[in-house]
């Protein structure tokens, strides 16, 4: 039966946790787990707690050491190099986006699954995660920047599960919103200029060349 390692993410401010006391409940062979010392602290969550639902708690490079690594973003995560060949990945990879992890995916013979491609029926399994991304960003970036949206003329980029979620903490806080997407790119290029802040929700299409002019037009 194959091992699975929590490990504790390595990326800047990223609390995400990917498994829950509660979800290790519903598992059937909670002994195949490996949790980090500490995992669950950012949560409040003790150690004993996930200890009482029957998983290992181990070190940081025991729990790299199983067959399977589950991090949020492990796409981003330091340790990808580290890893032994063979294993598998499990988490929100964005290769397709960043050459350098599809190089190490490709040195390190591993075995990735991305959450970003993950669909039930054509619904994407993590939709909610999308939209409280979303949220979250609008949150923050108006509180880093001492602004508050019902201020401000705000050109949202996208209709999707990030839009969606952005699109809402926008609209309940007062915004003066105006949604594009990929069939109006012609048109946002046209009125940029007017708004005071750009939300992207789009992902960039990495065959393109032409996001240079973007940043001429965004400056001036």
């Amino acid at each position: 039966m194959r091992t699975i390692g929590f490990p504790i993410s390595d990326k800047e401010n990223e609390n995400r946790r990917a498994i829950l006391p509660t979800d290790l409940m519903k598992i059937r062979h909670p002994e195949c787990i490996y949790i980090e010392k500490g995992y669950g602290k950012v949560l409040g969550i003790d150690d004993e707690q996930y200890v009482a639902c029957g998983c290992h708690l181990a070190e940081h490079e025991e729990v790299l050491d199983k067959d399977i690594i589950c991090d949020a973003k492990i796409g981003d995560a330091g340790y990808l190099k580290k890893l032994k060949e063979g294993k598998t990945i499990f988490g929100w990879i964005h290769a397709v986006q960043n050459k350098d992890i599809t190089d190490i995916l490709l040195d390190r013979k591993l075995t990735a699954y991305a959450w970003e491609d993950m669909f039930e029926e054509g619904r994407h399994c993590f939709w909610r995660n999308n939209e409280i991304a979303g949220e979250a960003a609008i949150m923050n970036a108006f509180h880093c920047h001492g602004l508050m949206p019902y201020n401000t003329k705000v050109a949202l980029l996208g209709k999707g599960n990030v839009a969606r979620g952005a699109l809402k903490i926008l609209t309940l806080l007062g915004a003066d919103v105006t949604v594009y997407d990929r069939r109006t790119e012609s048109l946002f290029q046209k009125e940029l200029g007017q708004y005071d802040v750009i939300v992207n929700g789009i992902l960039w299409d990495t065959k393109r060349k032409d996001h240079i002019i973007y940043k001429r037009i965004s400056k001036g």
